[in-house]
C-alpha cells in the first residue's frame, strides 16, 4: 500500500459528489463540514458536480468521472473529499 504524506495547513483538498446530490440537499451541514476545514487551516476546492442534482444522483457518471479525474490531476489538491455521500457508486471508480 502506498501511504500518501500527511496534509500540511494549506494544503488544498477537492470536495467531490460521486453519488447523492448530499450538498444541495444538506447545504447547511456540507457548509459547517467546508468551514471547519477552513479553519483547520486547509484551503478547499469544490468540484464541478458540488452543486448538481440529476435525480438523485448529483449529475451523469461521465461528469461525476470527470469531477474526479481532474482534481487527480490537479497538481495543487493534496487530498479528495467526498461532501456527505456515499461511496463511490455506478461505475465511477471503474
Amino acid at each position: 500500500m502506498i501511504k500518501p504524506p500527511k496534509l500540511q495547513v494549506g494544503d488544498t483538498i477537492g470536495i467531490i459528489t460521486p453519488s447523492f446530490p448530499a450538498p444541495v440537499q444538506f447545504e447547511g451541514r456540507y457548509q459547517r463540514g467546508v468551514e471547519q476545514l477552513k479553519r483547520m487551516g486547509f484551503k478547499m476546492k469544490e468540484g464541478t458536480c458540488t452543486y448538481k442534482t440529476e435525480g438523485y444522483r448529483s449529475s451523469s457518471i461521465r461528469d461525476r468521472a470527470d469531477e474526479l479525474n481532474a482534481f487527480l490531476q490537479d497538481p495543487e489538491v493534496r487530498a479528495i473529499m467526498m461532501g456527505l455521500s456515499n461511496f463511490l457508486e455506478d461505475g465511477v471508480s471503474e
